[in-house]
């Protein structure tokens, strides 16, 4: 379990590439099951609670593939909660039998939970940064 919230960042997005390869596994030791946790991703539907663990297993069912890196990375930490705003840079991602490469801006918030760091919110927009 994360003991900072850079950790917690880092693991999140480690996550996030597993993910990508069908394996949800890490997904569920970083992401908060809370009922007031929340994802706002890419593919439109707010979760809540358990549904955003449901919501990263159905898109790890895709194993669309690529890689995200992340880039304009600042993270806060706080005794409790902190937070990391960046850029998601996806790459080689197979959507809908085609292959693209993606660019959110990401707000990732995490808070401590039995005695570790977790996410408890995940938001990203389709904004496009930078030139």
């Amino acid at each position: 379990m994360a003991e900072s919230v850079e950790e917690a960042h880092d693991e999140f997005y480690a996550a996030l590439n597993a993910m990508l390869t069908g394996n949800v596994g890490p997904m569920r030791e970083i992401v908060s099951t809370a009922d007031e946790a929340t994802l706002a991703g890419p593919f439109g539907d707010i979760q809540t609670g358990g549904a955003m663990i449901a919501h990263f297993e159905s898109e790890a069912g895709m194993e669309m593939g690529g890689e995200v890196e992340v880039t304009d990375l600042t993270i806060v930490g706080g005794e409790d909660m902190g937070y990391s705003i960046c850029v998601e840079n996806a790459k080689g991602l197979t959507i809908d039998g085609e292959e693209r490469d993606l660019v959110h801006r990401a707000t990732n918030v995490f808070r401590r939970e039995d005695g570790g760091w977790k996410m408890i919110h995940h938001h990203t927009d389709g904004s496009i940064v930078g030139d």
